[in-house]
């Protein structure tokens, strides 16, 4: 929802409950002056910006899902209006470049079709991979691009099976039939990163274009994979790469 629209709702919500309280026969100045407040204070942070209202979630489950917060943009811990603990399912933005740690976790990024493919080079995706033999609990896991304008939150109950994959495609169903999640945002060819972080945004894994890509053909549109030993990048040696499938190497 644009920011426009939600401040002429919270001022609509202001004059509203201003009115109630002011009419509101057994209620002091006091307690009017501090209702006030809650509601200007928010106001104030969004307008001058030091508070960020939406993060968006795109799934093929749920078609489209805007979540309304208090995201604080340094990352601290986020209160409602009465200053309460936001609920337990919103949790704290991460920061590309400010992780709070580093986990050694089995979740990697494994393939990322950073140009596109054959069909469309829109058709970016982004590849996932569990390499342990027990399922990895992702819930509220978040994937950041450099600038930060791919924000991927990982809805409740989202999970990677044993050995298994979870494919990411930007706009829409762009691996036919093996999309777990919808995202927006664009990849750059150079100076671009993905990273990985926990629900505590520790971070997970990484994958730098410094200034380009470690690997993939743009032209070929040729994938990068992760190999399955090394955990070093290679191109593809499939065009269109091999989503949710073990990787293939031009060298083995």
């Amino acid at each position: 929802m644009p920011k426009p629209v939600l401040i002429a709702l919270l001022i609509a919500l202001i004059l509203t409950s201003g009115s109630y309280f002011i009419f509101k026969s057994n209620s002091s100045a006091g307690d009017n002056n501090s209702f006030l407040a809650q509601i200007f204070d928010p106001v104030k942070k969004i307008i001058d910006g030091t508070i960020d209202l939406t993060r968006k979630t795109f799934s093929k489950s749920e078609e489209f899902v805007e979540e309304i917060s208090l995201y604080s943009k340094g990352g601290e811990l986020k209160k409602d209006f009465n200053n309460q603990n936001v609920s337990e399912r919103i949790k704290t933005a991460c920061s590309f470049d400010k992780p709070k740690g580093f986990l050694a976790l089995p979740v990697i990024i494994n393939e990322v079709a950073w140009m596109g493919t054959k069909e469309n080079f829109n058709h970016e995706w982004i590849e996932l991979k569990n390499t342990n033999k027990d399922s990895v609990n992702i819930s509220n896991w978040q994937l950041l691009d450099k600038e930060e304008q791919i924000n991927i939150i990982f809805p409740a109950g989202s999970e990677i099976g044993g050995n298994g994959f979870f494919v990411l495609g930007r706009g829409e169903d762009v691996v036919a039939d093996k999309t777990d999640l919808i995202y927006s945002g664009s990849l750059k060819n150079s100076d671009e990163g993905l990273r990985l972080f926990d629900a505590n945004c520790n971070l997970v894994d990484e994958i730098l274009a410094n200034p380009n890509w470690p690997a993939g053909d743009n032209t070929a549109k040729k994938t990068m994979e992760r190999d399955s030993e090394t955990r070093n990048w290679h191109t593809s040696a499939v065009i269109g790469g091999t989503p949710k499938k073990e990787n293939r190497d031009f060298n083995k």
